[in-house]
């Protein structure tokens, strides 16, 4: 059939409606699908609709049940079963016929993917990808679970087509049942005052009694960082001594992950998990989003306990996203894919015999050693996955080898291999921009920008922010995803929170006021398009008038992504303290009133709400904070000197006509500025240097007064003593106008930690 004569798009249509005969497969509706997913199933033998009103439509006229598959591009057993089921032809005769079948990308729909996941839990007690659901013409699921190899799928279809045909009433019964059962919302009796000590202390606990201590990570099976519970860790911390079992268990999991295989040892980055306790053996998806959310952990890990190896990988994954996933454009792609010529990791694996043909003996030895390599391998052909097997210390110590000389051959032999590694052809690439996850990934570069020196990546967080303001934006609302240049799919909430995040991230490192009023006019996008005026909380997605789902979902808790209500809840307290706007208060403690019978259920599932919540009510912890209603801009760094010395930093930037007393204000009445340690404290703080106040003259008062305005740096001495942990320090202030002065704040900093940029 000749195209010619046609426009093109026209052409295409009537292509897909040639989708499957027994001899020809000319390509289905997936064809005209902006999504690299979808277009790895254009041209299935299966009759594939994407989500939309025609396959729905399609379905209740024929009253057929439908099969919906959901996955992603850099999945490898999405492209299993696209291989062993959705291009076989007997498969997908006897789909087509009894069934109609819908193919979903989950990074274009995490709404659809929530929704239809929440159901495969409830059928199989676990979910993952590819995502294999039956449903009702009305959209209700009856039955789901994940892959399934190729004659275990035939069957399933066989029996799922007999139940509709035999059991159609107990079906459609058991889907509404399971609906009703998921999403019916008690109402409410929660205060966002109940989320205390108590609650967040049960939610750690938890976490802590799943931690693996030898290994890190959560369980015994398979490892996925699951960044939202570390992220507790983490905030659970701060101002802790180094036994504390949070960081602890934090430390051992960024630890063993750093040297396992799930981090890629020559050219950075994180797998997306491993299918060992031990974090050795990864399926080999490189996620833009587990990048974003790793660098910032690793980076704060070090804030609180400095270790040149969390600087390191930070510093590598930063670099590694910068190099293999940006766009020209400014934006960031989304993953890269598990497979490569034709093998689930090639690129990234080595046998015995190239590792002893690429380098000389005495390095082929040695890193062999270090590696783990060897003719057995951990993949079933005997393949290698770099992980450490022994750390250089480890090496060094237990072969009498200077650590240095470890180290130096260890870098060339890095290189050799890297560069060899290069030749290898790369996985493919999924060139989607997602507005979320792109958001996730400036507030990681701008976290780097914040504690590396002379580094380039706050030009590359603001073009990435520029870009979606820019590019991404219609008339009212965001696009999800850009890809070819193209716009599609509305944002949901997560797009707009993670990339208010972003917004406030580079207005508290540029100090540019335009950025906080880009963070204000999309927090009131969020308002009107997602707020539920009568429950209170954000939907997920905004109103769907064409193909909703059974229920519009709103949900708290976290899942491979901290949840969007607790990523707006935590950045509408920033913009309060920002702006100094209380109406943003109302909205979080709506949000945490909301979710609060659900999370006193499973407190560790609302693990996001949960530092949220200890935001509003004790501060943030991370770096720079506002005092004074948003009129002192107050940051804190440190740096070492040597093993023992170090340098700190406190520098305050007030607004206009805002100012504090100086440390020795002339009316002994007045509430001087003074920095201490936190107490109790292994550390000594000495020859701190008060910058020169300034004498001034108020309206309201004929007495002279010694102040600090304008820009003030003070900087003192550190000397720590036998611990590993930075300090906290004191800020004891009261700010100032010439017609009121605020209630005296007393701040406590956890100054970051600042370091030179690392070179590879």
């Amino acid at each position: 059939m000749k195209c010619t004569v046609f426009i093109f798009s026209v052409c295409l249509l009537v292509l897909s409606s040639l989708a499957y005969s027994d001899k020809s497969n000319l390509g289905n509706r997936l064809i005209l699908e902006s999504s690299p997913y979808l277009l790895q199933h254009a041209n299935n033998p299966v009759d594939w609709y994407p989500w939309g009103k025609e396959a729905f439509d399609r379905a209740r006229q024929e009253n057929k049940p439908i099969f919906l598959s959901i996955g992603y591009a850099a999945c490898h057993w999405c492209h299993v079963m696209r291989k062993e089921s959705f291009e076989n032809i007997d498969i997908a005769r006897f789909l087509n016929k009894h069934f109609i079948a819908i193919k979903v990308d989950r990074e274009r729909r995490p709404d659809i993917d929530e929704f239809y996941g929440n159901a495969v839990m409830a059928f199989q007690g676990h979910q993952g990808w590819p995502m294999s659901v039956f449903l009702t013409p009305d959209k209700k699921p009856f039955y789901g679970g994940t892959y399934y190899p190729a004659k275990a799928f035939r069957a399933l279809l066989s029996e799922m087509s007999d139940y509709w045909t035999n059991q159609r009433e107990q079906a459609v019964n058991q889907a509404s049942q399971l609906v009703d059962q998921l999403y019916s919302r008690k109402k409410t009796g929660g205060q966002a005052l109940m989320f205390d000590k108590v609650l967040r202390n049960r939610a750690i606990k938890s976490l802590l009694s799943i931690v693996d201590r030898d290994n890190g990570g959560f369980g015994e099976g398979s490892k996925f960082p699951r960044e939202p519970w570390l992220y507790l860790l983490l905030d659970d911390s701060y101002g802790k001594a180094e036994d504390n079992l949070s960081l602890m268990s934090l430390r051992t999991t960024l630890t063993r992950m750093a040297y396992g295989g799930i981090y890629d040892q020559l050219g950075g980055g994180f797998h997306r998990y491993t299918t060992d306790p031990h974090w050795r053996t990864p399926h080999f998806e490189k996620m833009l989003y587990n990048q974003a959310l790793l660098v910032p952990l690793y980076l704060r890990a070090n804030d609180i306990y400095p270790d040149p190896l969390y600087r390191m990988v930070a510093q590598q994954t930063l670099d590694f996203v910068l190099k293999e996933m940006r766009s020209p454009q400014g934006g960031f792609y989304a993953s890269l894919d598990a497979d490569s010529e034709g093998g689930e990791g090639h690129y990234y694996l080595w046998t015995r015999d190239e590792w002893q043909a690429l380098l000389n003996n005495d390095d082929s030895r040695l890193s062999a050693s270090i590696f783990d390599v060897d003719e057995y391998g951990e993949m079933d052909n005997g393949d290698n996955v770099l992980y450490f097997y022994l750390t250089p210390e480890e090496y060094s110590d237990e072969n009498n080898i200077l650590l240095s000389s470890v180290l130096g051959k260890l870098n060339k032999i890095r290189f050799q291999l890297k560069q060899a590694r290069n030749k290898r052809i790369k996985p493919a690439l999924d060139k989607k921009i997602i507005m979320a996850w792109n958001g996730l990934a400036i507030t990681a570069l701008v976290e780097g920008a914040m504690r590396f020196s002379e580094s380039d990546y706050l030009t590359y967080a603001r073009g990435a922010a520029r870009f979606i303001w820019e590019n991404m934006q219609g008339d009212d609302h965001f696009y999800r995803i850009n890809f070819q240049g193209k716009n599609s799919q509305d944002a949901q909430l997560e797009d707009y929170a993670y990339y208010l995040q972003a917004l406030i991230a580079l207005y508290d490192i540029d100090q540019d006021r335009a950025w906080l009023d880009k963070a204000k006019i999309l927090a009131g996008m969020m308002q009107q398009l997602f707020w539920d005026n009568q429950q209170g909380g954000f939907y997920d997605i905004p109103v769907d008038q064409d193909t909703p789902l059974p229920i519009r979902p709103k949900t708290g808790f976290d899942k491979t992504l901290p949840s969007g209500n607790a990523v707006a809840a935590r950045m509408f307290i920033r913009l309060a303290r920002r702006t100094g706007d209380d109406a943003y208060y109302d909205k979080v403690n709506a949000v945490l009133a909301l979710f609060f019978p659900e999370t006193k259920e499973t407190p560790s599932a609302f693990s996001s709400l949960l530092v949220a919540s200890r935001e509003e009510q004790e501060g943030v912890v991370t770096l720079p904070v506002y005092a004074a209603r948003g009129h002192v801009r107050i940051d804190a760094f440190i740096r070492a000197v040597n093993d023992k010395q170090y340098t700190l930093n406190i520098e305050m930037k007030f607004d206009d006509k805002w100012h504090i007393n100086s440390h020795t204000p002339f009316d002994t009445q007045l509430i001087p500025t003074a920095i201490r340690l936190q107490e109790p404290s292994e550390w000594t703080l000495s020859d701190i240097q008060y910058p020169e106040h300034e004498v001034v003259k108020l309206g309201f008062s004929q007495q002279a007064l010694a102040l600090y305005q304008g820009y003030v740096s003070i900087r003192s001495l550190l000397k720590k003593g036998s611990t590993s942990v930075n300090p906290s320090i004191r800020l004891r202030l009261q700010a100032c106008n010439d017609q009121l002065c605020l209630p005296p704040e007393d701040l406590l900093l956890y100054p970051r930690f600042m370091v030179n940029h690392i070179v590879e």
